[in-house]
């Protein structure tokens, strides 16, 4: 991929998020005055600018090995109405229909997934969008391997006698 969609490429311009994501870890990232909760796998971003057009009340970035997961909340509905633009794609992958009740509001949403977008041999992107959320998912193919391992290993176990 020689030209990264726009929300990918805000994404990769923004120090913090792209040094979790190219490492893996939140040791030595400098949030400066950035509001934030850190716990060892994920970190929250309070009240966070992409750009001057691009601002979100939390965003969530979640590691583990050859997977990163970025939720953008509170995302305009610009993102979904216009996902050519942001993401280079407008092709739904998959979808789901979300029920949740949370406290005591009832939320019923349709979830959508665009991609995977390859961004070289090994890395791919996958863009799930709910009316309040962009979220990111960055895999490497280690990431299918593992998964891979773990659900044959998985299909052992099936196997065995009760």
């Amino acid at each position: 991929m020689n030209d990264l969609p726009y929300f990918l490429a805000l994404v990769k311009k923004n120090l913090i998020l792209w040094t979790i994501i190219t490492t893996g870890s939140f040791a030595k990232i400098d949030f400066g005055n950035t509001e934030h909760k850190l716990s060892p796998r994920a970190v929250m971003l309070k009240n966070y600018q992409l750009s001057n057009e691009d601002r979100f009340d939390e965003i969530i970035v979640f590691t583990r090995p050859f997977e990163t997961i970025i939720t953008f909340r509170d995302a305009d509905q610009k993102y979904s109405k216009n996902a050519k633009h942001y993401f280079g794609t407008d092709e739904i992958t998959g979808s789901a229909d979300i029920s949740s009740a949370h406290d005591t509001s009832k939320y019923n949403y349709k979830l959508i997934r665009l991609g995977p977008i390859k961004l070289n041999a090994d890395t791919g992107v996958s863009i799930f969008l709910s009316p309040s959320e962009i979220t990111l998912r960055y895999t490497s193919k280690g990431y299918f391997l593992a998964r891979k391992k773990r659900l044959d290993s998985l299909k052992k176990v099936d196997s065995l006698k009760d």
